[in-house]
């Protein structure tokens, strides 16, 4: 335990009552009394965690993620006779999970102490395992990762894994180590304990080693110098305790390099993405294209382990959640498919940033000399790692056909490494930086060399030039599969191009001037990097043709397009040799074989054919005829060119040659976004045929959010999406008495103003775009509820805004909208309607620059309006909506007085004459609120507005441009040249006569149009 004046945090109970409770009769008598406030389960064993619902009920239990789901299935505690005897007298326990789940890591801290619970960054005793470090006083809790005088056990884990845990905690370098079994350890005897453990482990490994090398099982396995059997093990428990993905990885040859941070008294930690993957000997994913979508999958022995259905490389890695999905896949396998009958895709298609480095100091000389002969690496490239960032819209699979850039003669390819992160974080210490690499995979740069020497005239770096195509692929590796072959900074592999089976140049990665260490602690300075962002190595020398030309001219290789068709100011190549897979021996790994120069990586060309179309592309086209309102004023009646997904222009002379939509009688406006929502792919389905393009959800489950962002992002038939994540709340606070029944994770919270920033970082981590807090005291809902304490809330916000991010606030009452605009709080998702308004809120709303959502479709079904009623009998709505649906928003709550929504009116008024921006938002949450769906009632938001007293044209602009500023969707809500072509066209003129907007005649998210019947009507 650790003990202080405000009380106790308990390492573990025991695994049965009596055991329990003479061990909290010892720890009152040792500490007089003090609470258990806090108690941490190193992992899931019911030796470790039975005792916990003996603890009081006041104290907060702390368990790895992993941990709480193995304990919620353990089979023992529910009568289960256990696998030995004697079973014992466990007494009056039953199962209690912990009530927070611990990620990678998280600190926390008692009396004045700091405690970092870290888990070894893969399976060891366990999958779920967390060691408790006392960094200040070097004090190592290890749970089960250590047994003093006992052998120890894995039979949950990994042998392997165990073993490289067993370095891991070495390198902590602790004074006091506090086993999971066994006697306290100290000094010469911390090293002597470990030491056994490394032994006995790579006993089990090499006898599991020798038998599967005869094509035994790991039981007929000899250790070296030992006949028979490992001994005192029985067939049961080495069964289990097989190694993980390999039998042995060479170690690191030299010394251990000290990686302490600065200001900090402890080591780096491992990487989040060591992986483990039981019977597997590579780790490898890939994505490739199925039958009705892309699909992730895992290559073990040339066959691929798919991934469930929907699963996509970057919602694994945004969840965390790559080593268990991996393990799950080759756990349980279903069909697998032969690897080389597979298209295979980029690994990660769809990388929220790409960032491209310049880290290989003979390319930098090659190119050049491009200028001259005498021409030399510039100064500064030696002061820190260049990068510029490339196009995420434009990433190829290893299979997929190249696009020559328009205009450009000068084609060229570059060869790269490439790192995916898998943690964010922001203002990363290059010793930690390793530990944010979730895999390498083989990246080609392409690149419209005369485009880009033109453009950078202007000194703007390579834009254009560099905006065509990049590659990935074709697999994603963990970077302990390349652990064999590290360096200090990077890893000695050789890497090849080839055209034609002609080399044209070669390098070692190894060669790089900076580490990606280095890369990462730059590119996350001042800002942050996230899950599935690319690092691009920056090209090889040798490996690209500008180097080529640059010493030897521009005659020494024709570029790789051999053949050119003119296809609608498009070129796409022939017969262009493109970068497959890594050269390879028949068994041995895409990106890493041995040759006649040691391990490679390569590309291999192999020839790719196009197919041409010569019909005009149907995501461009001309709208005609319209009145356009472009989110602040109207245009008149203006043409609107839109091409892949961007309007072109707006106003410019008539384009010829494109399909043309005839748009007479019908005003255009920015597509609509909905600022407050919570909402799921149904939903976003209904919305779109609304009109709304957008909706902001204030309040979300990751696991179901992410997967559903990626399903938006490749399928224009949903309205886009953006995210707050978890909200902050109380454990029993708002909304989880409307959420009962939905079978939702624990929801991760701050109680303390230390835990604010990981709060922040936890959400940041998950994707959320902006913060969301709930001030819910009940007020509002005529009784009480508990809640978030101010100071956490504000703690919160200064942690967020330090970050970038914006702060939502729910509040609902005078009172607590008075505590969060002055906590800082960026908007209120909601407006106050127990009281009628003082001059003095409208004054503080102003002068803080809040704006406020009011949400008044809710607000009026709350005091029982008929208002949506009449929105549900439109034929424009009730067309569009089941039976259902049509039903929900017929239907009120009824339980206010209209007074409240007349009060609600009133400060509005006030809000809108300080000049308060007031945005349109219905709190549409699928059945949860009557009276409201989403899309329709969008609609009728802006029907309230113009009730309050808004012009419809502002009306409108609360819900395009205006909302797109407050939230900085800069793409967005206006008709404007360079951004999204995301549009609805309206029979009528809803600037004049507000009600028109829902006389929908089309809808184009980023250029593509909704199909007809579902703009008409629900089927």
């Amino acid at each position: 335990m650790v003990a202080g004046d405000d009380g106790i945090l308990m390492i573990d109970t025991c695994a049965t009552a009596a055991r329990t409770r003479r061990f909290l009769d010892a720890v009152d008598t040792a500490t007089g009394g003090a609470p258990v406030r806090l108690a941490v389960n190193t992992h899931q064993h019911g030796d470790h965690t039975y005792g916990n619902s003996l603890l009081p009920s006041t104290t907060v239990i702390v368990g790895h993620s992993r941990m709480r789901e193995g304990l919620q299935a353990d089979p023992i505690i529910d009568g289960c006779p256990p696998l030995w005897n004697p079973v014992p007298v466990w007494g009056p326990v039953t199962r209690r999970l912990p009530d927070i789940s611990a990620g990678s890591a998280l600190t926390l801290h008692v009396a004045a102490r700091r405690i970092e619970l870290l888990h070894p960054g893969r399976p060891a005793h366990t999958t779920g395992d967390l060691i408790a470090w006392l960094p200040d006083e070097r004090v190592l809790f290890s749970g089960d990762l250590v047994f003093a005088g006992l052998t120890p056990l894995v039979f949950m884990g990994s042998v392997d894994g165990a073993l490289a845990a067993v370095d891991w905690l070495e390198s902590l370098q602790p004074d006091v180590v506090v086993p999971g079994h066994g006697p306290v350890l100290t000094g010469a005897d911390i090293t002597r304990v470990l030491d056994e453990h490394r032994r006995y482990y790579r006993l089990i490994l090499d006898a599991a080693q020798d038998g599967l090398s005869r094509g035994a099982d790991a039981l007929a396995g000899r250790p070296p110098g030992r006949p028979g059997r490992v001994h005192g093990l029985g067939r049961r428990r080495t069964d289990r305790a097989q190694p993980a993905p390999r039998l042995r990885r060479p170690r690191r040859p030299g010394p251990r390099r000290d990686r302490r941070l600065r200001g900090h008294d402890r080591l780096a930690r491992p990487p989040d993405a060591y992986l483990s993957l039981k019977g597997s000997t590579t780790v490898r994913f890939v994505t490739y294209a199925d039958d009705d979508g892309d699909r992730v999958g895992v290559i073990h022995h040339g066959q691929v382990h798919p991934l469930g259905r929907g699963v996509t490389m970057l919602g694994l890695l945004r969840a965390g959640a790559l080593r268990a999905a991996g393990e799950q896949a080759l756990a349980a396998p279903a069909a697998t498919r032969a690897v080389g009958d597979l298209r295979l895709r980029a690994p990660i298609p769809d990388p929220p940033a790409v960032r491209d480095f310049m880290t290989f100091e003979r390319h930098v000389e090659g190119v050049s000399r491009l200028g001259g002969t005498d021409a030399a690496v510039p100064e500064r490239w030696y002061e820190a790692p260049a990068f510029y960032f490339t196009n995420p819209y434009a990433i190829l699979g290893p299979a997929d056909d190249v696009p020559v850039p328009p205009g450009s003669r000068m084609f060229d390819l570059e060869l790269e490494v490439a790192a995916v992160i898998g943690r964010a974080g922001r203002d990363i210490h290059p010793d930690d930086a390793d530990a944010y690499v979730a895999g390498y995979t083989i990246l080609v740069d392409w690149s419209a060399r005369d485009v880009q020497f033109a453009e950078m005239q202007v000194r703007l770096g390579p834009t254009k030039g560099k905006d065509t195509a990049t590659t990935l692929g074709p697999v994603l590796v963990t970077p302990d599969e390349l652990q064999p072959w590290r360096t200090d900074t990077s890893f000695d592999l050789t890497m090849t191009v080839e055209i034609n089976g002609e080399r044209l140049g070669q390098d070692r990665w190894s060669s790089m001037a900076f580490s990606y260490a280095d890369m990462i602690a730059y590119a996350s300075r001042g800002t942050e990097i996230r899950p599935g962002d690319v690092l691009g190595s920056g090209t090889c020398g040798g490996g690209c043709l500008a180097e080529l030309w640059g010493r030897k001219g521009l005659n020494a290789h024709r570029p790789p397009a051999t053949r050119r068709r003119r296809h609608r100011h498009r070129r796409t190549t022939r017969h262009l040799d493109h970068p497959r897979r890594a050269r390879r021996r028949a068994d041995s790994h895409p990106a890493r074989t041995t040759g006649p120069v040691g391990p490679v990586v390569a590309v291999k060309p192999e020839p790719v054919h196009v197919q041409h179309c010569e019909e005009s592309p149907m995501d461009e086209f001309v709208i005609v005829g319209a009145k356009v309102f472009d989110g602040e004023k109207n245009l008149g009646q203006v043409d609107v060119h839109v091409a892949d997904g961007v309007i072109v222009s707006v106003g410019g002379p008539r384009v010829t040659g494109v399909e043309v939509v005839d748009a007479t009688g019908a005003t255009l406006l920015p597509g609509l976004i909905d600022a407050h929502t919570h909402t799921d792919a149904a939903m976003l389905r209904q919305a779109l045929t609304f009109g709304v393009t957008t909706e902001l959800d204030m309040g979300s489950v990751p696991a179901t959010m992410t997967p559903l962002r990626v399903q938006v992002e490749a399928d224009r038939s949903f309205a886009d999406v953006r995210s707050s994540s978890f909200s902050l709340t109380h454990p029993d606070g708002h909304p989880h008495q409307f959420r009962k029944g939905l079978n939702d994770p624990v929801w991760p919270t701050a109680t303390t103003v230390a835990e604010a920033a990981g709060f922040v970082d936890d959400r940041i981590s998950e994707g959320a775009d902006y913060i969301k807090l709930i001030a819910e005291s009940g007020g509002a809902f005529g009784f009480q509820l508990p809640h978030v304490p101010l100071e956490i809330h504000a703690a919160v916000i200064a942690e967020a805004h330090a970050r970038g991010k914006m702060v939502m606030a729910h509040a609902m009452t005078l009172h607590e909208t008075e505590q969060m605009v002055g906590a800082g709080a960026d908007g209120l998702a909601h407006l106050f309607a127990d009281t009628a308004h003082t001059q003095e809120i409208v004054d503080r709303i102003a002068s803080a620059n809040v704006f406020v959502i009011p949400t008044l479709t809710p607000l009026a079904s709350i005091v029982g309006l008929s208002h949506s009623t009449d929105l549900a009998r439109d034929p424009r709505v009730a067309g569009k909506l089941s039976p259902a649906l049509r039903a929900h928003l017929s239907d009120t709550f009824g339980g206010l007085p209209a007074s409240h929504f007349d009060m609600a009116l009133a400060t509005i008024a006030a809000l809108r004459q300080a000049g308060v921006d007031v945005i349109a938002g219905t709190d549409a949450a699928a059945l949860a609120v009557r009276g409201v769906t989403h899309g329709a009632s969008l609609h009728g938001e802006l029907q309230l507005f113009v009730q309050a007293g808004f012009s419809p044209a502002e009306a409108l602009r609360s819900a395009t441009s205006l909302t797109a500023q407050r939230f900085g969707l800069h793409d967005r809500g206006r008709v404007k040249q360079g951004l999204r072509a995301d549009l609805v066209l309206v029979d009528g003129d809803p600037t004049t006569t507000i009600n028109d907007s829902l006389s929908i005649r089309a809808v184009w998210r980023q250029g593509s149009r909704l199909a007809a019947a579902s703009t008409l009507g629900y089927r």
